[in-house]
Formats: structure tokens, sequence, C-alpha cells
């Protein structure tokens, strides 16, 4: 009888095999968990993906509706200083109000912040400060800002002409 079950006890082949599918599916279904975790916290984390999209928008809206000149890609001289300088005497040839806030002058909400600004090309492509135009004798600098610089910036620039100097416009938006 101790023989008869020792011999039944030595054919349980099978728990070898049930034994490693058993770890395999545990190893894949904790692995499983680990690889979409991050999944799981993505729509609380931030994306910069709208904010470019808006300042892409928004430049293309300055360079081709609201600063542009007769030529393709040339800003008028008078509506940049306009826009940028707020001055309501200059707007008058122009398609927006000078003194409205830039939100509303590109059609933004109001909890988005932009910088918008136009700055020299210089030697190699880098960009220099903000630049500055003169109008009726009066110098305005090309620089819009709507709040402190976040951490989460996207930027879009154009290449324009301003004045028969090319310089590049940029947007950012946070």
């Amino acid at each position: 009888m101790w023989q008869a079950r020792f011999s039944n006890s030595q054919s349980r082949g099978q728990t070898t095999i049930d034994y490693t599918i058993g770890i395999v599916l545990f190893i894949s279904v904790i692995g499983g968990v680990f690889l979409l975790l991050p999944t799981v916290f993505e729509p609380f984390s931030t994306s910069t993906t709208a904010e470019t999209i808006i300042a892409d928008q928004i430049a293309t809206q300055l360079t081709t509706e609201l600063l542009q000149a007769e030529d393709p890609g040339t800003v008028d001289a008078v509506c940049t200083a306009a826009f940028f300088g707020g001055n309501t005497s200059l707007d008058e040839t122009c398609s927006f109000t000078a003194d409205d806030s830039v939100t509303t002058i590109v059609g933004l909400d109001n909890t988005t912040s932009t910088s918008i600004y136009i700055h020299e090309v210089r030697e190699g492509g880098a960009g220099g400060s903000a630049a500055t135009t003169t109008v009726d004798g009066v110098s305005y600098d090309l620089q819009r800002n709507t709040g402190e610089t976040g951490r989460n910036t996207a930027v879009a620039t154009r290449t324009v002409r301003l004045n028969g100097e090319i310089h590049r416009l940029s947007v950012e938006v946070w």
C-alpha cells in the first residue's frame, strides 16, 4: 500500500507545467499593469500640443490678416505699431482696435497667456531682442505680453519683412 501511494505521487508530472504557466501569466499581467500605468495618469498631465496649435494659428492670423501689408510676407508698419503700441490713432486702416487686449484681437479665452514680439534676424539666424519701428516720429517696441512666461511654452515663428528688413515674428503661448 505504501508502494502504491508512492508510485501515484511519482506520476504527477503535470504540476511543473501548471506552475510554469501560472508564473508566466502572473509576470505577464504584472508587466501589462506597469506598461499601462502611465496612460492612466496621462489625462492629468499637461500637453503642449494644444498650445502649439494655438501659437501657430495666432502667428498665421497676424501675418496673413491683422498685420499684413499688400505684399505677402510683409507686415504693415502702421498696423504693427498700432498692435504693439496700443495706439488707437493708428488703427484706422487696420482690421482691429489697438486698445483691445491680445486675447480679444486674436480670439482667445482669458486662460491662455501669450507673448508676441518681432525681433531682428541676425547673421546665423539667431534673433535678438524685440525690434522697434518708428511711425510718425514715435518709436514703438514690437513686443506685447499678457503674463509671465509659463513652464510649458509653445512657440511659433514666421519670417516677415518690416520696413524693407527681414524680421522674425514669434508667438509664445502657455
